[in-house]
């Protein structure tokens, strides 16, 4: 499969957020990421290893967005939240979110950042 690299942004520490997409168009995408929680680094090497696995593959043929890292400054500093101290999957637009910490190490942040 080809990929196109993606201008995904950066991070608050001025790191860039590596994103890529498919050649392979369609209606909807199928999206990979990992590295939500920067210490879990488990995700990050798997879909490392996928993404090579894939950009070699020529039986797959499906519309990707492939997002190996996408909390670039938690996985800089091997912690579990963002470098404003948000757990990103805390911090996901639903209903009843709210910025109310109940537990420590699962801080939503003061908003939604998204």
């Amino acid at each position: 499969m080809n990929f196109i690299e993606l201008r995904a942004g950066k991070s608050v520490e001025n790191r860039p957020i590596p994103a890529f997409v498919s050649e392979t168009t369609g209606s909807k995408y199928f999206y990979l990421l990992a590295g939500v929680h920067g210490d879990e680094v488990e995700g990050v090497y798997c879909l490392s290893q996928i993404f090579d696995w894939l950009k070699k593959c020529s039986e797959v043929d499906l519309p990707l967005v492939i997002i190996p890292t996408l909390n670039v400054d938690g996985h800089h500093h091997n912690t579990r939240v963002n470098a404003n101290g948000v757990d990103l999957n805390r911090n996901l637009p639903s209903k009843n979110w709210s910025p109310k910490v109940l537990e420590k190490k699962y801080h939503p942040g003061p908003c939604l950042l998204y």
